[in-house]
């Protein structure tokens, strides 16, 4: 298993993983359609500006996971990083730990966004030192 920088051929490959940590949304993102053109265009932004990230994880050949964050200072002048796409079948900590790397290189906080219900996803992202902080409130839509 290799952890490697995504490009832009690795995208045909990513978009289905997209699609699969989608329907592990919550309501009401699980019923919202896959925007494809709009999770190319974060892939591809995010792999081409210096403040991106973009890594995938291949095994035998074929790319099994993809995590894609930016870096960013919020309106409290706080450098954050902060993940916009994470889902791998294999590899998901070695993913983790390079984005943390990635996020003190950028000194950055790092950040993963948890809409994902899958119990054994929060407790993966924990063992790699991250904690909840506070919750998502989400309106209707």
């Amino acid at each position: 298993m290799e952890i490697r920088d995504g490009t832009f051929e690795d995208f045909k490959h990513v978009l289905p993983l997209a699609r699969e940590v989608h329907a592990f949304s919550p309501k009401p993102f699980c019923d919202m359609p896959v925007n494809e053109a709009e999770v190319q265009r974060s892939f591809v932004v995010s792999m081409y500006s210096p403040d991106g990230f973009v890594k995938v994880v291949e095994k035998d050949g074929e790319v099994v996971g993809c995590m894609v964050a930016m870096a960013f200072t919020n309106h409290w002048g706080i450098k954050v990083a902060q993940d916009l796409f994470l889902m791998s079948h294999g590899g998901s900590r070695m993913l983790i730990q390079s984005y943390k790397q990635w996020a003190r290189e950028k000194e950055a906080v790092p950040m993963i966004t948890d809409l994902c219900e899958k119990t054994g996803y929060r407790d993966l992202i924990k063992t790699c030192g991250f904690e909840a902080v506070g919750t998502n409130l989400i309106g209707a839509a």
